[in-house]
C-alpha cells in the first residue's frame, strides 16, 4: 500500500495534529492572562476597562455562544463582541485579539516528527494544506505557523473561522480542494479527530490517515485508510 500514490496535496489538521495547544497553563489561565494583556493594550488607547469588565463584555458573551459551534457546525463572528470594548479600528481589533491570544501563542509546540514529515513531503513536490477548526481569525494561527517554522511548507490554509463552517461538515473539505483545483481522490487528510477529520473528509471521498498518538479507541468503527502513532511512520511511503 502506497498511501501517497496519485496524490497531489496532503491536508493536515492543526490542533493536536501538527500543533499542541495544551502545553503550559490551563486554557482558563491562558484566557485570564490574555484578558490582562487586552486591558493593558486598551489603556494605551485611553480605554480603561478592568479584566473583569473585559470578561463580561467580550469573553463571557462570546463563549456563551460556543454551543452553536457544535450543534450547528458554524463559527461565531467575534467582531460584535470586540465592539463591546469601545470604538476600535480594524487594526486595533487585531491588536486586541493578538493580546488575548498571546499566552496560547507563547506555549504552543510542534508535535514530534511533524516538521520532518512536512520537509519530506515538500521535497517530494507534494502540495501541503491545513484544514482546521478555530474560533478566532486566521491571522492568529498563521502567525503561529510562522513562529514555529512551519509556514514555509504550507501552500494553503482553510480555517473554519474564515468560512463560517466547521468540520465535520464536508463543505469545508470541498472548499479546500476546489480552491486548489483538485479532485477528492487526489488528496489525503491527516488528523487526530475521528469524526471531524476522518469521517468528515470521507464523506467527500477523501482518503484519510488517523494520527492516533494518544492511543484512543475507534469506538464508532469509522473507516480509515491507515492509523499511525508517529509521523515518522509515513515517511517510508513518500
Amino acid at each position: 500500500m502506497n498511501i501517497f500514490k496519485n496524490k497531489k496535496m496532503i491536508f493536515f489538521d492543526m490542533g493536536n495534529t501538527l500543533l499542541d495547544f495544551h502545553q503550559g497553563q490551563s486554557d482558563e489561565e491562558k484566557d485570564d492572562l490574555g484578558i490582562e494583556a487586552v486591558s493593558k493594550y486598551l489603556e494605551t488607547l485611553d480605554i480603561k476597562l478592568s479584566s473583569i469588565e473585559i470578561k463580561k463584555r467580550f469573553l463571557e458573551p462570546l463563549y456563551s455562544q460556543f454551543h452553536l459551534r457544535v450543534s450547528q457546525l458554524i463559527e461565531i463572528d467575534v467582531d460584535p463582541y470586540l465592539n463591546n470594548l469601545g470604538t476600535l479600528t480594524t487594526p486595533q481589533k487585531k491588536q486586541v485579539l493578538q493580546a488575548f491570544y498571546s499566552e496560547y501563542r507563547k506555549t504552543v509546540v510542534v508535535n514530534e516528527g511533524a516538521l520532518n514529515l512536512l520537509k519530506h513531503l515538500k521535497n517530494a513536490s507534494y502540495k501541503i494544506g491545513v484544514i482546521s477548526n478555530c474560533f478566532l481569525p486566521a491571522f492568529l494561527y498563521k502567525e503561529i505557523f510562522v513562529d514555529k517554522g512551519l509556514d514555509d511548507y504550507i501552500d494553503d490554509y482553510t480555517f473554519s473561522y474564515t468560512y463560517g463552517i466547521r468540520k465535520p461538515n464536508p463543505k469545508i473539505f470541498e472548499i479546500a480542494i476546489e480552491k486548489n483545483h483538485l479532485q477528492p481522490d487526489e488528496t489525503l487528510m491527516i488528523g487526530d479527530g475521528l469524526k471531524p477529520d476522518i469521517n468528515g473528509s470521507r464523506q467527500l471521498g477523501i482518503e484519510s490517515v488517523w494520527y492516533n498518538n494518544k492511543n484512543k479507541m475507534n469506538h464508532d468503527h469509522i473507516e480509515i485508510l491507515l492509523e499511525i502513532n508517529k509521523f515518522e511512520e509515513l515517511i517510508k511511503f513518500i
